[in-house]
């Protein structure tokens, strides 16, 4: 608010602070000019309807500018992204580790792997770990390509972890097709890849298994079924269904068919708003589109907005800590990613076909793949 002025329109503050955050993580030191193209990237684009009012692209990002550099004042305030972006900006971080350890390298945006090298002691090293093949969190500012830059830029030797001990032989001969050196442990047991159809999903699927699906909209529809035929059922990601939340509040609705009139306009506003048909523009279409599609599943058969808030508070759950699995899980991949279950299921036909697909793509699959530790099963229809 204070870069952009008290008169600003709320969506266009909502919006610079979006681009601001995104700057912090992905590009501390950028120039207002080299904003644009991440503005474009990550969804901060002002639609034709604001730049029509003077609210440019070229302006936002010089506002985000402005409140980036708002935020290395020292002013008593402190945000989640300012805990990393002013240590970098300002130099606080010293040199005073012999050795620092990066866990998950592929999932760190820029400014958190600049942090970690910049803690490193002179004469000291700095041991990267991560998986390139599960660099699956470029929309959200990740460094996809942090793993090659850092062997680079430390003259790093690599020493290859190939060999998984999760999944069993024909699980990991399914991955290989995608990861030619991934590599079973030699006592892994032989497991099972199978494809039935979704019908017997629905009659066998049992508490502890996962749905797993590159969109949430069809794992709605499955889960609501699951819970109307007394299996026990959940869809993974509360802050999925804390942002599904804050849409329907966004929309403020009246009732159930105004709901469902706004969530349209919405999404044609969303899409009118994305421009090219680059990779990064055709998966934002889809994030609009399943979020729409997620929306419009769970209203089916609400009476009013507050039995659909209900209903997405009691669906959407994070996995327990530790603890026993008791229900079914429906799942994204990318909600996915870290987890693990002894039987999954797959919706296959929620993949982008191969023939189109950028190396993130290919990645959704392999992580899909490998959170099977026993049976793998596709479902094809």
């Amino acid at each position: 608010l204070q870069a952009c002025g008290a008169q600003a329109p709320d969506e266009m503050v909502a919006l610079v602070a979006k681009l601001a955050g995104c700057g912090k993580n992905m590009a501390p030191f950028a120039d207002a000019m080299a904003l644009e193209p991440i503005a474009v990237k990550m969804d901060c684009a002002p639609d034709e309807g604001w730049e029509d009012d003077g609210w440019s692209i070229a302006k936002v990002a010089g506002l985000a500018r402005r409140a980036m550099d708002l935020a290395l004042e020292r002013d008593g305030t402190v945000d989640f992204d300012d805990m990393l972006y002013v240590a970098v900006a300002n130099k606080f971080a010293r040199p005073a580790y012999d050795l620092v350890v990066v866990d998950e390298a592929q999932d760190m945006c820029f400014t958190q792997l600049l942090l970690a090298q910049r803690l490193r002691a002179k004469g000291g090293r700095i041991v990267v770990v991560g998986d390139d093949r599960q660099a699956i969190y470029g929309f959200r500012g990740a460094d996809s390509e942090a793993l090659d830059r850092l062997k680079a830029e430390l003259g790093a030797a690599e020493m290859g972890l190939t060999v998984t001990y999760r999944c069993p032989q024909k699980v990991v001969a399914q991955a290989k097709r995608l990861v030619p050196d991934f590599c079973a442990s030699p006592t892994a047991p032989e497991g099972s890849v199978s494809s039935v159809a979704r019908e017997r999903m629905m009659v066998d699927a049992k508490p502890g298994d996962a749905i797993l699906s590159r969109k949430n909209a069809p794992l709605v529809s499955i889960c609501l079924r699951l819970l109307r035929e007394g299996k026990r059922a959940r869809m993974e990601g509360r802050d999925i269904g804390q942002g599904l939340i804050s849409l329907v509040r966004k929309l403020r609705a009246k009732s159930m068919p105004d709901f469902v009139a706004r969530m349209a306009r919405w999404r044609d506003r969303e899409m009118k708003k994305i421009q090219g048909n680059d990779q990064s523009a055709i998966e934002r279409r889809e994030g609009v589109m399943d979020k729409a599609e997620t929306l419009t599943a769970l209203a089916e058969g609400c009476a009013g907005l507050k039995e659909l808030e209900a209903r997405i508070e009691s669906l959407f759950v994070d996995s327990p800590v530790g603890g026993t699995e008791d229900k079914i899980v429906c799942s994204s991949v990318h909600k996915a990613k870290g987890l693990e279950w002894p039987r999954v299921y797959g919706l296959r036909k929620t993949l982008y076909p191969r023939k189109t697909r950028d190396i993130e793509e290919c990645n959704i699959e392999y992580v899909l793949i490998t959170r099977a530790m026993d049976s793998l099963i596709w479902i094809e229809d």
